[in-house]
C-alpha cells in the first residue's frame, strides 16, 4: 500500500509541473500576437537581441509587456515596435517529455515493488 501512495504522489506530482518547450511561431508577429493570448513569449528582435516578456499587448504597431527575470521583483516594462520583431517563441506543452516524466518512474516503482515482493516470496509474506 506504501508503494501505491508513493506511485500516485509521484504522479499527481510531475503531472501538475508538465514540460513545457519554447517554440518558433512562424506566424507574423502582428497576427500572432492580436489573435492568439500568451502568458509568456520570448522575442526576437531584428538586432539580434532578445527579450523575455509577460503581461503583453499590443497597440499602435507597438509589442507592450512586462521583462521579467528570476525573482519577481525585477519586473520591468518593455515596448517593441512590431517592426523590429524577427520572430517570437511561445511556451508549448511538450506531451512525449510530460509522459516519459510521468509512465518511467511508475515503471520503475512497479518493478522495485515486484522485485522486492518476489524476494519476499509474495504479498503476503513478510520479510
Amino acid at each position: 500500500m506504501r508503494v501505491f501512495r508513493l506511485a500516485v504522489t509521484l504522479t499527481l506530482t510531475t503531472q501538475l509541473t508538465a514540460c513545457t518547450k519554447w517554440q518558433l511561431q512562424d506566424m507574423a508577429p502582428e497576427q500572432l500576437l492580436t489573435t492568439t493570448n500568451f502568458d509568456q513569449v520570448i522575442v526576437t528582435r531584428t538586432d539580434g537581441k532578445w527579450l523575455f516578456l509577460q503581461d503583453l499587448r499590443v497597440a499602435n504597431d507597438t509589442l507592450f509587456g512586462t521583462e521579467f527575470y528570476s525573482p519577481r521583483e525585477n519586473l520591468v516594462p518593455r515596448s517593441v515596435p512590431l517592426s523590429q520583431i524577427q520572430y517570437i517563441q511561445t511556451k508549448q506543452g511538450d506531451g512525449l517529455n510530460t509522459s516519459l516524466v510521468i509512465l518511467l518512474p511508475i515503471a520503475l516503482i512497479a518493478t522495485v515493488a515486484l522485485s522486492v515482493a518476489s524476494m519476499c516470496g509474495g504479498y503476503g509474506a513478510g520479510c
